[in-house]
């Protein structure tokens, strides 16, 4: 296979995902409105977090099952959560990463880094596989670290800049290439 028909094929998979004009994937917030996207992940974590479920203790992230996880991350549609496969691997991976590398705390990594959001990014993409979004295109190592840069960003903005959600270089941040960037990429056989 060639570079552009792995690239495609992972755009395929990855960014138009299985219900891709079908009916969405959604999870109700605690207000009631259906939240889809991004923020129905969030739905969803809240509502695990509002009944008890310990769903950000890496502990529990660890050795949390599939079945577990699909539970938690139930769609309040018909539709249903694209990937789980991958969200389970990720969560379990990132969990036992957690436990035993940074005394069971994010706020580890985030520390080590001491204001300075490229060494925060190597911490994340060093030790989180499901941060790697990388490839190799024409022998070269192609990267756009778009989740590892949101993660920085969004901690910066939750923190609102204090604590350690200030970074000295949070500025030098690339772009966040979401899913329109690779679309137009291979729309354009750049991919």
């Amino acid at each position: 296979a060639t570079n552009a028909s792995v690239a495609k094929q992972w755009y395929q998979r990855r960014v138009r995902g299985p219900d891709e004009g079908g009916v969405k994937f959604g999870v109700k917030d605690h207000e009631g409105n259906l939240q889809t996207g991004y923020w129905s992940l969030c739905a969803a974590v809240n509502r695990a977090m509002r009944v008890g479920i310990p769903i950000t203790c890496p502990e529990f992230m660890a050795t949390i099952t599939r079945e577990q996880l699909a539970t938690i991350l139930r769609s309040d549609t018909d539709g249903e959560i694209p990937l789980l496969e991958e969200r389970w691997r990720a969560v379990t991976s990132a969990g036992a990463v957690l436990t035993s590398k940074f005394f069971g705390s994010f706020s580890v990594c985030v520390s080590r880094a001491g204001r300075n959001v490229h060494k925060l990014l190597d911490i994340i993409v060093d030790n989180f596989e499901s941060y790697r979004d990388m490839c190799l295109y024409k022998g070269r190592t192609v990267s756009f670290l778009k989740r590892a840069q949101i993660l920085v960003a969004d901690i910066a903005t939750c923190l609102e800049g204090k604590g350690l959600g200030q970074f000295d270089n949070l500025s030098e941040l690339t772009m966040f290439a979401d899913y329109r960037v690779p679309q137009a990429l291979v729309a354009l056989n750049v991919l």
